[in-house]
């Protein structure tokens, strides 16, 4: 099918059967291949084995996606001679050793993702000469190391991803200048140490992920200088200062839990009005919780528990109804080990507000409402 044997010219240039059942690919008795092929698309079938060199000879791809499969062995050295490919997509498969130098071969590449390999050793030096790249994906590896400093050349690099990896040292210098970067994923490496002010320089960044780390000390004010930031992903480290992050207007997601943060909730995150996700579980937090965050009309997950966290009882007639009903709401969306569960509220009238929890042993709350119904039931 791709290899042209006929005394007909070639003429098929893009051929699209991923999402099949396929389990291998047969190349040409012949071993030559005349072809025109510019797309060649096997991602999410059952191909395995090694990778089948005859494709190497199709030297007129400019997209391969073959991720997803069941492939093994190495990366061929020979994928070298698709010097016109602009997109190699070759994630979710089982490819081991290293990623073959001759890879630089392929100047036109914008795409490069290996994600999800058994890939090991230092991520090449020589990738940072594709300076083409708008994405390298080259996470759940086994890499190992520090980031290459060439990287810092790949200047139009739109997304990088490193994380599920064994990198370590701290957060790399190298990445700093890419203004170009609109997702960073270091997660889930050993990088230790601070998070450096140098990250206010990328402008256009809308998704950060340095989780599960080991990275310590404040978070940077810079952050909060970002504007098109929509994801911020920093848990499981032990940052101590959650630093305000209401500028940050189109944050969608933040995720700080299992750190060490103390003090406050900080009450700016009311301006967050796009915040879906907000995760500030297992810290050191202390405090009321700020009646602002009722503010953030499109939060859908609301997690504090694990903290030192008390919330506030409002005195009856404190407020309207709709901003009872508002509290409420809110109060129904909270987690925490020593807060029992929100089940219901009552707004009547003229000013009666009760809050339904479960039953609580010390008493507190039961005798309040028991107080509240013989009251109603003499009036």
């Amino acid at each position: 099918m791709f290899c042209n044997v006929s005394v007909y010219p070639p003429s098929l240039r893009i051929v699209q059967l991923g999402f099949n059942g396929f389990s291998g690919v047969v190349g040409p008795e012949s071993g030559d291949c005349f072809s025109v092929l510019q797309v060649l698309d096997l991602q999410e079938n059952h191909i395995r084995g090694v990778f089948p060199l005859w494709l190497t000879r199709v030297v007129t791809l400019k997209l391969l996606d073959v991720s997803r499969n069941l492939f093994s062995g190495v990366v061929p050295a020979e994928i070298g001679n698709l010097s016109r490919l602009e997109e190699l997509k070759m994630a979710g498969n089982g490819f081991k050793e290293v990623v073959p130098v001759e890879i630089q071969q392929c100047r036109s590449l914008q795409v490069l993702d290996l994600h999800g390999n058994d890939l090991s050793g230092d991520i090449p030096e020589f990738l940072g000469d594709l300076r083409g790249l708008k994405v390298l994906s080259l996470g759940e590896n086994q890499f190992s190391g520090l980031v290459p400093g060439s990287f810092r050349n790949l200047t139009g690099l739109e997304t990088l991803d490193l994380g599920g990896n064994g990198l370590n040292g701290s957060l790399p210098d190298e990445v700093m200048g890419l203004n170009n970067l609109t997702t960073l994923d270091l997660s889930g490496n050993g990088f230790s140490g601070k998070i450096p002010s140098s990250f206010g320089n990328l402008l256009r960044l809308s998704t950060l992920d340095l989780s599960r780390q080991n990275l310590s000390g404040e978070l940077p004010s810079e952050l909060a200088g970002l504007p098109n930031l929509q994801v911020i992903a920093l848990q499981e480290n032990t940052l101590v200062d959650s630093t305000e992050l209401g500028n940050c207007s189109n944050l969608e997601t933040l995720e700080l839990q299992s750190n060490s943060l103390t003090a406050n909730i900080p009450g700016d995150l009311s301006r967050l009005l796009h915040l879906k996700v907000l995760d500030l579980g297992r810290n050191n937090l202390s405090g009321e919780i700020p009646n602002e965050i009722s503010k953030c009309s499109s939060l859908s997950s609301l997690s504090l528990y694990s903290n030192h966290l008390s919330v506030r009882r409002l005195p009856d007639g404190s407020l309207d109804e709709n901003m009872f009903r508002k509290e409420a709401e809110f109060l129904s969306k909270v987690k925490h080990r020593n807060l029992t569960v929100l089940r219901g509220y009552y707004a009547g009238a003229p000013d009666m507000r009760l809050l339904v929890y479960d039953y609580m042993p010390n008493g507190n709350l039961a005798t309040l409402l028991q107080e509240a119904s013989t009251k109603m039931a003499m009036s």
